[in-house]
């Protein structure tokens, strides 16, 4: 008799375990989806060559990423938190890139006078926009 209850317990772990996997799995899928449609929308004005527009591209796909890095449920209190606990969803090439396509868009971010190229911040838009899809 004892053995009966037993079992039974085990059972209902077993469908509470299977369930939450299940629900956990949705809302990956979810959130991972969320942010695709955010690149895509952000990644439709790539082709201009305005230059306040790609330091605005530049700013909205690093804060894509960290909301990317939050959404995977990398820990950190700030941006650069997360990107030093985001090191093993990439290579040591990758993640140099990313770090410094990361200060490239703080310099933009921060400093009035930043000068630089369109085709500088376009080569930090896509190592952030690559950095994005490891993520995800």
């Amino acid at each position: 008799m004892e053995n009966w209850v037993l079992y039974i317990k085990l059972a209902l772990i077993l469908v509470a375990v299977i369930y939450i996997k299940i629900k956990l799995s949705k809302t990956q899928k979810t959130w991972k989806k969320e942010i695709a449609s955010k690149l895509n929308q952000i990644s439709q004005n790539e082709q201009t060559q305005n230059l306040l527009e790609w330091k605005a591209l530049l700013v909205e796909i690093d804060k894509l990423l960290d909301y990317a890095f939050k959404k995977r449920g990398i820990k950190g209190e700030t941006m650069g938190d997360r990107l030093k606990n985001a090191k093993s969803f990439y290579n040591y090439l990758d993640y140099q890139n990313t770090w410094e396509a990361h200060k490239t868009r703080n310099k933009i971010a921060h400093e009035f006078d930043a000068k630089m190229s369109v085709s500088k911040m376009k080569k930090h838009y896509m190592i952030l926009k690559r950095s994005i899809q490891a993520i995800i």
